[in-house]
């Protein structure tokens, strides 16, 4: 939106719409709508030196037990509310606890027992039309972290967990994050739009990975360049893994950099700050 006050009661109107279209609880559209309210009255009124005309994104992210809806279906019923422009992608982690069997021995490398059980999930699914290929399996402390990629989000599985845990013989968390290989939605998508999106995709709600910026050079008959700037702390997993989805996102030779810079995580208090009053 742009940054004149009455085109708030604009976002208001729509993440009402917005809400009631995904089932949210009416208090929770209410609430939400206070903080649009008050957040973007304080940036329009005091976030500019100058009097100049100013764009102001707003994101809005859902969470929910439910798998989404396909990316066609999402833009066709978002149309009467965002518009016929509205750009839909969609990015789907799926999370679940499971427990191990009562005297089911430790398996010797987790790592490999884990891929055998979601390859054998993946083989089931494929068989109901759903293909998605397994892209990396990470096993540490009790945590499992899988990426997947394809057209359609993975179907919801509740047992799979449980498969897992038993596999490898100890109580886990299984954490599957999607990242949408292509969608008929997104044919004409640009470059640079394609490559933001896979990689913000491949990053998920991970909170010691952040994307500092993304940038495409070239052409599909003289090549890609893409360069990735990552905050990390630490090495962030999964490197090879983007390079590989990168490298096959664009038509012709893609070639991939990734720069990390540290992340350094501070815990403090949360310190209050005033805001202006609206009068």
């Amino acid at each position: 939106l742009a940054n004149d006050i009455g085109a708030i009661g604009d976002v208001v109107n729509r993440f009402e719409q917005f809400g009631e279209l995904h089932g949210v609880p009416a208090d929770d559209i209410m609430r939400v709508n206070l903080v649009f309210d008050e957040i973007l009255s304080n940036i329009i009124s005091y976030g500019y030196e100058d009097e100049a005309r100013h764009e102001i994104l707003v994101t809005v992210e859902l969470t929910g037990l439910d798998e989404p809806p396909e990316a066609y279906a999402l833009a066709t019923r978002l149309v009467p509310v965002l518009g016929a422009d509205a750009e839909v992608t969609v990015r789907w982690d799926a999370r679940a606890q499971g427990s191990a069997s009562a005297g089911t021995p430790p398996a010797a490398d987790p790592t490999e027992v884990a891929t055998a059980v979601l390859n054998d999930w993946l083989a089931g699914i494929a068989n109901e039309g759903i293909v998605l290929e397994l892209l990396e399996v990470t096993v540490s402390e009790g945590q499992v972290d899988v990426v997947v990629s394809g057209p359609a989000a993975p179907p919801s599985s509740p047992e799979l967990a449980n498969n897992v845990a038993d596999a490898i013989g100890a109580t886990v968390t299984l954490d599957i994050r999607w990242i949408q290989s292509f969608d008929p939605t997104l044919a004409d998508e640009p470059p640079a739009d394609r490559v933001d999106r896979l990689v913000n995709a491949w990053v998920g709600r991970r909170s010691n990975v952040r994307v500092l910026s993304t940038a495409v050079n070239g052409s599909s008959s003289n090549g890609w360049s893409v360069l990735v700037d990552l905050a990390a702390a630490g090495q962030p997993l999964g490197l090879d893994t983007l390079r590989s989805v990168l490298g096959g996102a664009l038509p012709g030779t893609v070639s991939v950099s990734i720069r990390t810079t540290p992340l350094e995580v501070i815990d403090q208090p949360d310190t209050p700050v005033a805001v202006p009053s609206m009068g």
